[in-house]
């Protein structure tokens, strides 16, 4: 996304719609769908926690381009840490 465009760079898709290449899809771990499938107000709970990552994260992860556009690769996803992390989340990751 382009570095203006704050909090807008996660979406939740809850189509059975085809992600273009230009998205990066996430797909759960098996305990983190369970979590995410025991209450909507999880999945917004992790859509929060995701859009709650900066520009300065993004940046040091990433690849800025000219017009300030940010890109991250699945692996530099991986490495973002997360300012809030949703209450149960942890625990479905172990």
């Amino acid at each position: 996304a382009r570095q203006n465009s704050v909090g807008k760079r996660f979406r939740l898709n809850r189509s059975n719609a085809v992600a273009l290449n230009n998205y990066l899809c996430l797909y759960p771990l098996a305990g983190v769908e369970t979590w995410l499938a025991a209450s909507v107000a999880n999945e917004l709970l992790l859509l929060d926690a995701l859009r709650s990552v900066g520009n300065t994260a993004l940046k040091a992860n990433g690849r800025e381009y000219s017009g300030g556009l940010i890109k991250l690769e699945p692996r530099e996803l991986r490495d973002l840490s997360l300012a809030v992390v949703p209450l149960g989340l942890i625990e479905a990751l172990t």
